[in-house]
């Protein structure tokens, strides 16, 4: 993502207009192209280096923020060396206490630095590996591996999709509108909704009179939740490409830029990327709970076509975690986190109203005390309402799945 200094946008009317980077442009082709070519060029040196040689290159051109742009954008997506296999530090301290102790006693000091170097790293003591550089694990240190293989017009379009992405870190909510004929895409837009785990509500609308049936969605964004922002707010922004691979689509976000201001986006601003392939993106409390459910002796089984469901008079939809089926009842299991607390409380009154609802609900035990014991005293606790850590408990949820559905 772009840092609060390398955004750029206008601030028009209680507005934010992103001043996209424009791919048709020579000049803006020119940078994004040479410091394609610099990154490129430098496999296998230290990051401080390439950072000072791109200097020049940001430098010059008339925009330092969209020139430093591109390059934070080449940086975020290449790969540097890790030194996280070794206990640099301590490897170090063996090192300067050897240094130390041949300097006190003096013996046959050599005259000379380099020769004082050479008889330290002359054999092969632990600290032998760090002959070439002291520092490997530091960030300056760390070495080119790889960079992404983008024609300046890929860096260009990159870059005008992470800044979009940015500037809805800063977003207290997020409306979107979608509409797409191919029921495919909406589905797997949701699956995305689903995997970063967002806070939304959704209803049916009409985008315009005499088109089809649209979809509105609210999701939350971080500058609404108290805790865990950093994190929410990256599963926001990581999630916003979702929209680009939809037909026809806009969204209107409420952001805090020292200030209240409106960022409005559509299908006409030409934002595009791509993400893999869907079937592999399930969050790691859901693939650990399913594999364990599914070393259980039950007659449930977990129903991997998981469909968003309308409940309600006002046309709300609730997207579960999972789908339980034992051939005749289908149940179905919606999980909620400390950024979900405003859902679970919607959530658990549907469930007073619609007691013969199929809906279990599971609460992670970080939530706050306060909210915890209102769960611990609600009459559906341990029966449709329970708590996990990390992950459901597999024979928790058998047993819950049996209260529920036993006549």
């Amino acid at each position: 993502m772009l840092t609060r200094d390398l955004l750029r946008f206008h601030r028009p009317a209680g507005t934010i207009k992103p001043l996209f980077a424009d791919p048709a442009d020579p000049a803006v082709q020119g940078v994004a192209g040479a410091l394609l070519d610099l990154y490129a060029a430098s496999i296998g040196c230290p990051h401080s280096g390439i950072l000072e040689e791109s200097m020049p290159l940001v430098n010059a051109y008339k925009d330092r923020k969209l020139s430093a742009g591109f390059r934070k954008v080449i940086e975020d997506f290449s790969r540097f060396s890790s030194a996280a296999d070794r206990d640099y530090p301590a490897v170090r301290r063996q090192l300067f206490a050897e240094a130390s102790r041949r300097i006190r006693e003096g013996a046959n000091l050599p005259v000379f630095p380099d020769e004082f170097r050479n008889a330290l790293f002359s054999g092969q003591e632990p600290w032998s590996m760090l002959k070439e550089n002291i520092f490997p694990d530091l960030p300056d240190y760390e070495r080119l591996i790889s960079v992404p293989e983008w024609t300046p017009e890929m860096l260009i379009g990159m870059y005008n999709c992470v800044l979009a992405q940015s500037l809805v870190l800063y977003a207290s909510s997020l409306t979107v509108t979608l509409s797409d004929p191919d029921t495919a895409k909406i589905r797997r837009f949701f699956k995305y909704l689903r995997f970063f785990q967002l806070l939304a509500s959704v209803e049916k609308c009409e985008w315009k009179k005499n088109e089809p049936t649209s979809l509105r969605i609210r999701i939350d964004g971080p500058v609404s939740i108290l805790t865990h922002s950093n994190r929410y707010g990256l599963s926001l922004a990581s999630f916003l490409p979702a929209l680009f691979q939809l037909e026809k689509w806009k969204f209107s976000a409420d952001l805090n830029l020292d200030g209240s201001y409106t960022l409005t986006l559509d299908q006409k601003s030409g934002l595009s990327r791509r993400f893999g392939r869907l079937s592999a993106y399930i969050p790691e409390e859901i693939r650990v709970f399913a594999d364990y459910f599914a070393k259980q002796e039950t007659k449930w089984r977990i129903d991997q076509n998981t469909p968003f469901l309308r409940i309600g008079k006002t046309q709300d939809f609730i997207f579960p975690d999972v789908t339980f089926t034992d051939g005749t009842h289908t149940v179905y299991m919606e999980l909620f986190h400390q950024w979900h607390l405003a859902r679970l409380s919607d959530r658990l009154k549907y469930l007073e109203e619609n007691p013969d609802f199929p809906l279990l609900i599971g609460a992670d035990r970080t939530l706050p005390r306060p909210e915890k014991e209102k769960i611990e005293q609600h009459p559906e606790y341990k029966k449709r309402l329970f708590l996990f850590r990390d992950f459901p408990g597999s024979g928790n949820v058998e047993k819950l799945l049996d209260g529920m559905t036993k006549k």
